[in-house]
């Protein structure tokens, strides 16, 4: 019985451990911040409250002007638009009125050529009219009365001269003139011959003016 109870003993008996070493870490000294790291947060927070600043001016302040330059803008827009279509037709009506104006030029030109016209015919029939008169008293033999018919046909001669008639076309009139009054007393006859003359002159005027 010994025995055994010596093996139990043996085997109750408590097997200890080795105990293991905690080594407890040496913590190392953090190095200083620097200047710069350390004023950087303060920095960044001046910077972001003055973008913050600088926002909230743009929005209360500029905002509503760039708005109100904006409608300004538009609204310039839209008068110059349509200032742009009057003009375009004013333009229009302008073009529409130098061609009326032009065509009531061109009219007015042609009724003053045709006044101009009349006016020469008018004298023209009045100086046949005069020469028809001294021919009739020559031979009714009334030299006064041709004589008389004579100074009006000298007259027409002068307003005649005064018109746009080509001085051409009435060549010879003051020469016949003359010899029809140098002859009327002396020789009727060569004074009745330059009438005669003048008056198919002025016929011929005539037809050809037409």
């Amino acid at each position: 019985m010994e025995p055994n109870q010596e093996v139990q003993s043996e085997d109750n008996h408590t097997i200890e451990e080795p105990k293991k070493e905690v080594i407890t870490p040496v913590e190392e000294p953090k190095p200083d911040k620097s200047f710069g790291a350390k004023i950087l947060p303060w920095v960044v927070a001046i910077l972001v409250a003055l973008i913050a600043g600088a926002a909230a001016v743009y929005f209360a302040l500029y905002q509503p002007k760039i708005t109100a330059y904006k409608a300004d803008l538009k609204a310039a827009q839209t008068s110059l638009d349509t200032t742009s279509k009057k003009l375009s037709t004013t333009e229009t009506d302008l073009a529409l009125s130098q061609t009326n104006l032009q065509t009531a030029n061109a009219s007015v030109d042609d009724l003053t050529a045709q006044l101009t016209t009349a006016q020469q015919f008018s004298l023209i029939y009045k100086f046949q009219a005069d020469v028809n008169a001294a021919r009739v008293a020559l031979l009714k033999l009334d030299p006064a009365s041709s004589l008389q018919a004579i100074n009006f046909i000298k007259e027409d001669l002068t307003e005649l001269e005064k018109t746009a008639l080509d001085p051409n076309a009435i060549a010879g009139f003051k020469e016949r003139i003359a010899e029809a009054e140098s002859n009327l007393s002396v020789e009727p006859s060569k004074s009745l011959a330059a009438l005669d003359t003048l008056y198919n002159n002025l016929l011929f005027l005539i037809s050809n003016l037409k």
